[in-house]
């Protein structure tokens, strides 16, 4: 059956959406940030074959400090809070939610609302406003501005895909 649907609905028909709004956000991420691009997500191996940057994995704390220590130890400029499954938003989503002015949003991807991924710049260090401690909980509504320099997203992802930009998915030769 899913031999079938991926031909007629495309190489994600039998997964969760929110594994193909990762995919997008990663091609999308190869082809528009720097080439030296460092990225926190929740599958950094399966970010690096979409994306052909480096990626690592996000710290599994709600530690806003945590989460940018990391970041500026590994060099990172951006973070994915993917969909795939609930970590990304347990953990980067509550992380970012107590230090929101530390961020600016680059874009948002995939086809449905409740599957969409979110990639984000992390401010430099010297350019993030100081920690807020009576922020300790998410605010009802989340609003992250838009980063000044931002690319334009794709506006219908996924018409890009074919089995060669899915190297995991390709049939041996032999």
């Amino acid at each position: 059956a899913c031999r079938w649907l991926t031909r007629s609905s495309g190489v994600w028909a039998c997964h969760t959406p929110g594994i193909g709004a990762f995919a997008d956000a990663a091609i999308w991420a190869g082809d528009a940030l720097p080439q030296d691009a460092v990225v926190l997500t929740r599958k950094p191996r399966h970010f690096y074959v979409f994306s052909g940057l480096t990626s690592r994995t996000f710290p599994f704390t709600e530690d806003p400090e945590e989460h940018l220590a990391v970041a500026d130890e590994l060099g990172a400029h951006y973070v994915l809070l993917d969909r795939w499954d609930v970590l990304a938003r347990r953990y980067v989503g509550q992380a970012m939610g107590r230090r929101l002015s530390a961020y600016c949003f680059l874009g948002d991807f995939g086809r449905s609302a409740e599957a969409r991924a979110q990639l984000f710049r992390i401010l430099p260090a010297g350019e993030r406003p100081a920690a807020n401690p009576l922020a300790d909980t998410l605010p009802e509504t989340v609003v992250v501005p838009r980063c000044d320099d931002a690319p334009t997203v794709l506006t219908a992802p996924g018409e890009r895909y074919s089995a060669s930009l899915v190297p995991l998915l390709a049939r041996p030769s032999s």
